[in-house]
């Protein structure tokens, strides 16, 4: 083996060498930035934890939940308000009656367990206590410290409507008529939490008279008492938002 052939094979090793370290050091190098990008997401994901904490040690404390429901359903009273029971041995005639009204109702309540005014908007078929509707654009107003407040949420249909409730939970299909609402609670301050409740109601209170299909009746037990299905609805849970600041509208996280 001359000088020449000498030369060539250390300066072929060389390069092999160059090359395996270069590719060594690429995979450390991809290492170690995929190590810092974990150990970076780990730290955030502390901080941001520690930072709902600390939101939610000072968030007011605040309850909602459905007292009762209203049974038999309500029918319109003489100011056109839905108020008065319908009578439990009542008959409807489709499609005579079909726009006959009937609603179903559920007292919400919210209660201020905390020391501190809170905010509260109401959006949905909320009744205010005079029986009126709250503004489609929703109803906001100021709880005090250590009170309640509630509200009757309201499912008003037509007959027609209900009776297409009932034929499709005969047919163990989704009801087609329901109302949804909800209430949020917020604690007045630039960096704090938006509390939200949803609610819905539906139901088939009525159905047909097992005799006639053109007749329609409360759809009652013997004892008077709403049968399976008659009045559906959710129990409120709470869905927190957390801000860092409500005026540039940016949330933690």
């Amino acid at each position: 083996m001359d000088a020449k052939e000498i030369t060539d094979i250390a300066t072929g090793g060389g390069t092999l060498l160059l090359a395996a370290a270069t590719v060594g050091l690429g995979w450390y190098t991809k290492k170690a930035v995929v190590e810092a990008a974990e150990a970076r997401k780990v730290w955030k994901d502390i901080a941001l934890d520690s930072a709902r904490a600390r939101l939610d040690a000072s968030a007011p404390a605040v309850s909602v939940y459905v007292d009762n429901s209203s049974w038999p359903p309500k029918a319109p009273n003489i100011s056109g308000h839905l108020g008065n029971d319908w009578p439990a041995a009542h008959r409807w005639t489709s499609p005579r009656d079909d726009d006959q009204r009937i609603a179903l109702t559920l007292q919400v309540w919210l209660k201020n367990n905390s020391s501190n005014l809170i905010g509260v908007t109401w959006q949905g078929p909320f009744l205010l206590p005079n029986a009126i509707p709250i503004p489609e654009k929703g109803y906001t107003t100021n709880v005090l410290p250590d009170a309640d407040f509630p509200l009757t949420f309201e499912a008003a249909f037509t007959l027609k409507q209900w009776a297409e409730n009932w034929e499709a939970a005969e047919k163990g299909e989704p009801l087609p008529h329901r109302v949804e609402g909800s209430v949020t609670v917020d604690d007045i301050s630039e960096n704090g939490v938006d509390d939200v409740w949803h609610i819905d109601l539906t139901g088939a209170p009525v159905e047909r008279l097992p005799d006639d299909h053109g007749k329609w009746q409360i759809a009652a037990d013997m004892e008077g008492k709403p049968k399976k299905g008659a009045i559906v609805w959710t129990t409120p849970v709470r869905h927190r938002t957390y801000w860092l600041s409500r005026s540039r509208q940016e949330r933690l996280g």
